[in-house]
């Protein structure tokens, strides 16, 4: 509405002012800027959530944006892959292929990739397994080339900066959860103190998140996720506190 490429259109998720506007604006757009999706081909598209369902393992959510994505498929997405072992549309129902501009939870999967992970569809099993190893190791070398706080070098750290550290392990319901709560954890602070991700992951939370908890002094945050039985004793008996 300034005169610029980027339209406008106000909206309310609570109410839904300004939600028929919005489709209307982007069928248009679509039309005016011939956006045409491929329709043939093996399947690429966007995670856009993924979590560990009972029963199902790691399952992602996923926007198909070109080719069909077929029940079998054999898939990477980030730092994991598989064979799609089922596709669900957003009505809850199984279908067996899903084309362009549709939102599907597909599962089959080894772990839970991040959300914004570009997936694609390879020839076979093998070639999904080597992809997703390279991502892991991209993965890897970016964490590498952070500076790491340890046990060893924490003291040290604490000197040079002159600021205290209040260490967290986070466990959250869904990928999109953790990330949020790494972004806002990580911006609490203050020139005393400041916030320290020990370990983040999707679900619940278990005996090893106490145990690093312990190591690591921290505190075990947990968004919408349960904690096991054994986990709880453990906690109680080693006084990590679990919020």
């Amino acid at each position: 509405e300034w005169g610029g490429t980027t339209e406008v259109v106000k909206t309310s998720a609570i109410n839904g002012d300004g939600i028929q506007d919005l489709l209307d604006t982007l069928d248009f757009q679509a039309e005016l800027l011939e956006l045409k999706a491929d329709f043939d081909g093996n399947s690429e598209g966007t995670v856009l959530e993924s979590q560990v369902e009972d029963g199902r393992g790691a399952v992602a959510r996923v926007l198909v944006q070109e080719g069909q994505l077929h029940k079998g498929d054999f898939i990477v997405a980030g730092r994991a892959f598989g064979r799609v072992r089922d596709i669900i549309d957003d009505h809850g129902k199984r279908i067996d292929e899903a084309g362009p501009s549709t939102p599907v939870a597909i599962s089959g999967i080894d772990e839970v990739p991040n959300a914004g992970d570009k997936f694609y569809i390879v020839d076979s099993l093998k070639a999904a397994e080597s992809a997703a190893e390279e991502a892991k190791l991209a993965e890897r070398e970016r964490e590498l080339a952070q500076p790491k706080v340890t046990l060893d070098n924490i003291f040290d750290r604490m000197k040079d900066s002159g600021a205290k550290e209040l260490p967290l392990v986070v466990k959250g319901d869904v990928q999109g959860s953790v990330e949020t709560l790494r972004n806002v954890l990580g911006k609490i602070g203050s020139d005393e103190v400041r916030v320290s991700i020990k370990h983040s992951a999707v679900g619940g939370i278990s005996e090893s998140d106490v145990m690093l908890a312990q190591a690591s002094g921290a505190i075990i945050i947990g968004f919408n996720v349960t904690t096991t039985a054994k986990a709880r004793n453990v906690a109680e008996q080693r006084g990590v506190d679990i919020r």
